[in-house]
């Protein structure tokens, strides 16, 4: 998995007799690209993560790098996207800052993507 541009910010919550729901882990990334797709202003709040958590969240979105490109027809577009991981895969998409159908291109494509270990809410601008 190449990973470039790099900027992270984490912060652990809990303390250590916090309910599991209690505990998050907040992942703040300015800019990442992991295999092609380039992402800016990440934000999560995951259940769970550790270092490599924003890596595996960029990299789970790459692996549908082509069908969201596609969506663009080879335009330059910027959507912010939200979602939730849940279970393994993604729910609660939602595209702002982009036409009606840029949008529901990228709400089936996300649609596609497949978590492992992860679960939380994020939001990213995707470079397309």
């Amino acid at each position: 998995m190449a990973i470039s541009g790099v900027v992270l910010m984490f912060a652990f919550c809990g303390v250590a007799h916090a309910s599991p729901e209690a505990a998050a882990t907040k992942i703040a990334v300015t800019s990442m690209t992991v295999n092609g797709l380039k992402v800016k202003n990440l934000s999560c709040t995951l259940k769970s993560g550790g270092f490599f958590a924003a890596a595996k969240v960029v990299g789970a979105l790459a692996k549908q790098g082509k069908a969201l490109k596609a969506c663009a027809k080879k335009k330059k577009a910027r959507p912010r996207v939200s979602w939730t991981f849940k279970g393994k895969g993604t729910a609660a998409v939602a595209v702002t800052a982009a036409k009606k159908p840029l949008a529901k291109c990228i709400k089936g494509a996300m649609k596609k993507v497949r978590s492992s270990g992860i679960d939380g809410t994020c939001a990213a601008t995707l470079i397309l």
